[in-house]
């Protein structure tokens, strides 16, 4: 009874719902799903973000999750896409998000047209290559997307880690770089091209 409260009316509902979750005297896996499942529906408001937060899910928890944040950050508002972000990041870090998921969440990431999410995609891209170099080709996917960006200093951020992982390039990521090149202001367009080819 008490999550559907929370679901309904997250501000009056949230706090009770974390006291009777803290007391053991809710089924967590219910309240997650509970406010997961009302964060993908459209209209979904802002406090179950916070209220999200609250319950500070467990990596098993948050795993248990990782579609349903996958879901979100294409098109969910930019706080609710955020936290799904920030909750996949996490478990990438943990080594339990599956390379394919990855890769299209993160593709999906440099689409958006929200800067805060874009620098997101950047700086969660330039981690994750340094901790699997095999992921080379999904991030320098993800960065030609960014350089059809319509902000320099994201493309110039983009462009310097499309660089830099140049010789871990296979052909699907050398491909989309050269591709989406052509949208690069003059000066990084040649950039790319010093590294990459034409």
């Amino acid at each position: 009874m008490a999550d559907t409260v929370m679901v309904r009316d997250p501000l009056s509902g949230g706090v009770a719902v974390r006291r009777l979750d803290d007391a053991g005297r809710l089924d967590r896996a219910v309240v997650i799903d509970a406010v997961v499942g009302r964060l993908l529906c459209p209209g979904a408001p802002v406090e179950l973000v916070r209220l999200h937060d609250r319950l500070d899910l467990s990596l098993d928890e948050s795993a248990a999750c990782a579609g349903a944040y996958a879901r979100l950050v294409p098109a969910g508002p930019v706080e609710a896409a955020s936290l799904a972000v920030a909750q996949l990041w996490r478990l990438e870090e943990a080594g339990l998000l599956g390379e394919e998921l990855f890769a299209g969440v993160l593709r999906a990431l440099a689409s958006r047209p929200e800067r805060k999410l874009l620098r997101d995609a950047l700086s969660w891209a330039g981690d994750a290559v340094l901790r699997d170099a095999g992921r080379a080709d999904a991030v320098l996917e993800a960065m030609a997307l960014i350089f059809g960006q319509d902000t320099v200093a994201l493309q110039e951020r983009a462009v310097r880690l499309a660089v830099s992982l140049a010789p871990q390039a296979g052909p699907a990521g050398r491909e989309a770089v050269l591709r989406a090149a052509a949208a690069l202001p003059l000066e990084l367009r040649e950039k790319v091209a010093t590294v990459f080819g034409r």
